[in-house]
């Protein structure tokens, strides 16, 4: 089990890919050594050390290695279509359903706020989960509009150092 986090709507949200890494796989025969000082080298022979032509691009799920300008940007935020499942019904009703990839920060969670700013409708509510997947828990809900939502309340839900509850913000948009 891991944790999961997504949105879950009654209309259509557009995704978001801010992702700033590149994941490759090695193409068949490479090897890999570490020197005394952590440096990865990858090969075949010596004159290819490290070479591009090694990497192969590919999805996250297939990759060997991550190539990424900084550890901050390894969890950009990422909105993503998500899958209606037995597990994601047992905690909402509504039709649309958003993966949401992201390692808490106050910028990340103002973008958040901004993000659901733009794309709410009037007259409808998003709900942001903090799941942990495939345990149905009773949640702890909270409640707010997106005028009145804050970084600080998205922090007291979202920047948890371990996993103790399912949690949600039901977020409503009244003007």
């Amino acid at each position: 089990m891991s944790l999961y986090m997504f949105i879950a709507s009654d209309f259509s949200m557009p995704f978001v890919d801010n992702i700033k890494t590149k994941y490759f796989k090695f193409k068949e025969g490479v090897k890999i050594d570490v020197d005394d000082e952590g440096i990865i080298y990858y090969y075949t022979n010596d004159r290819d050390r490290n070479s591009p032509d090694l990497l192969i691009p590919c999805h996250p799920e297939e990759a060997d290695t991550i190539v990424a300008d900084s550890e901050e940007s390894l969890q950009e935020i990422q909105i993503s279509k998500g899958l209606k499942c037995d597990y994601i019904e047992w905690y909402t009703n509504k039709s649309n359903i958003y993966t949401l990839d992201w390692r808490y920060t106050d910028k990340r969670a103002n973008d958040l706020i901004n993000y659901f700013k733009d794309n709410m409708k009037v007259g409808y509510e998003v709900e942001l989960w903090s799941t942990w997947m495939d345990e149905c828990k009773k949640p702890t809900i909270y409640y707010y509009d997106i005028d009145s939502l804050k970084v600080v309340d998205i922090e007291k839900v979202f920047n948890s150092l371990a996993f103790d509850e399912p949690r949600c913000m039901v977020i409503s948009k009244t003007v």
